[in-house]
């Protein structure tokens, strides 16, 4: 009676953070890389397969969308160089956004320049003097600025054309 030697390697596999959408090519890529030298490509590809089919029905299940982020981690064991699934250790993180921000330009009027009256730097004098009571506020520094308009900045292009000038003297 001859008795063969049965190898059996134990892998956790995990495909870290991705989109929904590229799923099944991080787990092909990542079975072939863990089962290199220990199982023919072939049968890593044959059980990536497999797995990608179920993974996309339990997608479908739980409403993931293409747009949200899992992490799968699955054990798989190879003996003899064929791949066996322990589907008992499937672990699906499933990210989806809290909330979706839209960009909205946000701009800022600054009100007309006026003229302060002795009365108000009066009344804002005796205001900062008047001892701080619990739940009031305190004004520490009024200061009314004139409105500017800004001067257009100095461009790169025009920064070239001066520096040409100055080089070649037109």
């Amino acid at each position: 009676m001859v008795f063969k030697e049965v190898v059996k390697l134990g892998i956790r596999i995990s495909t870290g953070l991705v989109r929904a959408a590229g799923y099944a090519d991080k787990l092909r890529r990542v079975l072939i890389a863990a089962t290199k030298g220990k199982a023919p490509p072939e049968e890593a590809l044959k059980i990536a397969s497999y797995i990608n089919q179920h993974l996309f029905k339990i997608f479908r299940e739980n409403n993931v969308e293409k747009s949200d982020v899992v992490r799968i981690f699955l054990n798989i064991d190879i003996i003899d160089g064929k791949i066996l699934i322990d589907w008992n250790s499937l672990s699906i993180e499933v990210y989806k956004p809290y909330q979706e921000f839209e960009a909205k330009e946000v701009s800022l009027e600054l009100p007309e320049a006026r003229e302060v009256t002795e009365e108000e730097v009066k009344a804002a004098l005796e205001e900062k003097e008047r001892p701080e009571e619990e739940g009031a506020e305190y004004i520490e520094h009024v200061e009314v600025k004139e409105k500017k308009i800004p001067e257009k900045k100095e461009g790169i292009l025009e920064k070239l054309k001066r520096a040409f000038k100055k080089l070649f003297g037109e």
